[in-house]
C-alpha cells in the first residue's frame, strides 16, 4: 500500500477531533473540523448545523469522533438534511481510516 495522496473526497468533516487526524490528509486536501470540544451541549446543534451547510454526501465524508452527544446530533441532522441518501463515514483503524457508505435505513 502506498502513502501517496489520492483525492478521494472533496471535503472530510471531522465531528470533534480526539486523536491524530493527519492520516485523513491522504484522502482530501480539505479537512473541516466541526466542533472543538468546548461548546456547551446547548450550543452544539447550532454549531453542527452551521458546519454542515456545505456538506455534500456525493463528494464528502464524515468522521465521527469526540463526544457521543456531538456525534448523535450530527447523525440526526444528516438524516433530516439528506433522508435516504448514502453518507460516507470514516472509521479509524490501526493508524489509518476505512470508509463505509450507508443511508441509515435498517
Amino acid at each position: 500500500m502506498t502513502d501517496e495522496f489520492v483525492e478521494r473526497f472533496k471535503n472530510i468533516f471531522v465531528v470533534e477531533p480526539s486523536h491524530d487526524i493527519s492520516p485523513l490528509s491522504k484522502h482530501s486536501n480539505n479537512l473541516k473540523v466541526m466542533t472543538v470540544g468546548n461548546e456547551s451541549v446547548a450550543d452544539l446543534y447550532d454549531v453542527i448545523i452551521k458546519s454542515l451547510e456545505t456538506f455534500d454526501p456525493s463528494t464528502d465524508a464524515l468522521i465521527p469522533m469526540g463526544r457521543n452527544t456531538a456525534n448523535l446530533i450530527t447523525g440526526v441532522i444528516l438524516s433530516k438534511l439528506f433522508p435516504g441518501r448514502e453518507i460516507t463515514i470514516g472509521i479509524y483503524n490501526q493508524g489509518s481510516y476505512i470508509f463505509l457508505e450507508g443511508n441509515g435505513n435498517v
